[in-house]
């Protein structure tokens, strides 16, 4: 699936509406979500998980810095003696950061791809002219 259509994608599954109540919710396949207050989930976590939490949670080891500094870049505050929930909230912000950079990137790329195909033709075309060959002569 290219950049386009997963755009197209995401666009025509999101439907947005009032509950009875009046708050907003959209809709994505998968059941109805309430987009006017945060959401709790229970996540059993594994030892690897509990590990990489510990370590980027750490300020003084080189991981905690770099996180820090990128959830900094993006707005999400990360204080020194952070908690695991706020480490796993900074994780998350980074990765999906780096996720929409990488989506971003390929659909660059299949953009140049595809600009470099039409602008190829366009110049053959134009050599093909110049040489007497792209019309027909009287």
């Amino acid at each position: 699936m290219g950049l386009a259509e997963f755009v197209e994608f995401v666009a025509g599954s999101v439907v947005e509406r009032r509950d009875m109540a009046g708050a907003w919710g959209a809709c994505h396949g998968r059941g109805w979500y309430n987009l006017a207050m945060a959401g709790r989930i229970t996540l059993t976590l594994t030892e690897q998980d509990e590990q990489t939490i510990r370590t980027f949670g750490d300020s003084d080891r080189p991981e905690g810095a770099l996180l820090r500094d990128a959830a900094d870049a993006l707005g999400v505050p990360l204080p020194p003696a952070a908690s695991a929930e706020a480490v796993l909230r900074a994780l998350m912000a980074v990765g999906a950061a780096t996720v929409r950079e990488q989506i971003l990137e390929c659909g660059y790329e299949e953009l140049a791809e595809i600009y470099s195909e039409v602008h190829d033709a366009d110049e053959a075309h134009a050599r093909r002219h110049r040489a007497g060959l792209g019309h027909e002569r009287a």
